[in-house]
């Protein structure tokens, strides 16, 4: 399997990242992108690629609740002295997206390397809906398989 890897998958992937360019380009080929956010994406990506001093994106994350979430109020919200919400008994549920800085680099890579990934990890089907993931999971059972299903709540009872 690891000489699956270094000799195949790593040329394929170098392969599919051929130049800066092709990082670059990313947003640019989305075509539900605004012009806003394809500018926001190209800033991030060539920073990133050029700017020594620039900051990683893994790990930039923003915590946010949705509006409109469920178990949260925000009726007459209470602090306590170090800034933290006191006596508040609704139950947001924390939410973490990439920063502004962590747009861009990290899409630009994944587009370029879930095709080599298909190729090599049988159960990555990123991409795929449910008709291909049917037809992808069919081609591997062979004709003559039965398949057994078994109650094992009592498997370790004596």
């Amino acid at each position: 399997m690891v000489n699956e890897w270094f000799d195949s998958f790593i040329p394929d992937l170098a392969r599919e990242i051929d130049t800066h360019s092709q990082l670059l380009s990313y947003p640019s080929n989305q075509s539900s992108f605004s012009k806003e956010k394809v500018r926001m994406y190209e800033d991030n990506i060539f920073d990133y690629l050029v700017n020594d001093s620039y900051i990683d994106p893994i790990g930039s994350f923003m915590m946010f609740v949705k509006s409109g979430e469920s178990y949260f109020s925000s009726d007459e919200l209470e602090y306590d002295a170090a800034g933290y919400l006191d006596k508040q008994s609704s139950r947001p549920r924390a939410i973490m997206g990439p920063a502004n800085q962590g747009f861009g680099i990290m899409q630009a890579l994944q587009s370029v390397l879930w095709k080599p990934l298909k190729k090599y990890i049988f159960g990555f089907i990123h991409g795929m809906n449910s008709s291909e993931i049917v037809s992808h999971v069919s081609s591997k059972i062979k004709s003559d398989w039965v398949s057994i299903s078994i109650d094992g709540k009592s498997f370790d009872s004596s």
